[in-house]
């Protein structure tokens, strides 16, 4: 039974947790993975590669005009089914995030990610892959652009409210034009 052990520390005066998972397989090899969570995130993560998994797949998220705490994705056989992975996940910066994970081969895998609400995402696809826009292949980036809010999101009671007083007013003033008279 593999020891899961998670130790405190701090970073930048905000609280992380690392956590370390050191597995003894049965031929008495270990393995370690590594991931710093941050107020439930997690932030970055360290899997490295089993033996013979020698073909690596990687993509960059990118954000633009907003960024969220995280995303959803799903991995897919070439075939569509899914496929399991777990990822390495880096942080570049606020807005851009790097992950990659091993396989034993290249059969075509492709991200396709769940949008978050309110941002259009763009798959930016590299080599043969470059003229495919709806999914995201080895090497690709994914930019969530965020769609800028083209209304104040006011209930349309409001507005007819607005124009009955509006309405009024108008009424009120003619009524008094013509008593004057």
């Amino acid at each position: 039974m593999p020891k899961r052990k998670t130790y405190g520390m701090h970073y930048s005066k905000e609280p992380v947790t690392l956590t370390v998972n050191v597995m003894r397989a049965e031929d008495g090899t270990l393995s370690l993975t590594a991931a710093i969570t941050h107020q439930g995130i997690i932030t970055n993560t360290y899997i490295p590669p089993e033996p013979g998994y020698d073909y690596k797949f990687s993509f960059t998220k990118k954000w633009q005009g907003g960024v969220e705490a995280s995303i959803e994705w799903t991995l897919y056989n070439p075939d569509g089914t899914v496929a399991h992975k777990k990822f390495d996940k880096k942080i570049v910066n606020d807005r851009e995030w790097y992950y990659e994970a091993w396989f034993a081969t290249d059969k075509g895998y492709y991200i396709i990610e769940d949008v978050p609400e309110g941002y259009t995402p763009i798959y930016i696809n590299v080599g043969k892959y470059e003229d495919v826009t709806d999914r995201l292949y080895n090497g690709g980036t994914i930019i969530n652009y965020k769609v800028p809010q083209t209304s104040d999101g006011d209930s349309p009671a409001i507005w007819v409210a607005a124009m009955m007083c509006s309405a009024a007013v108008i009424m009120i003033r003619m009524l008094r034009r013509k008593r004057v008279q």
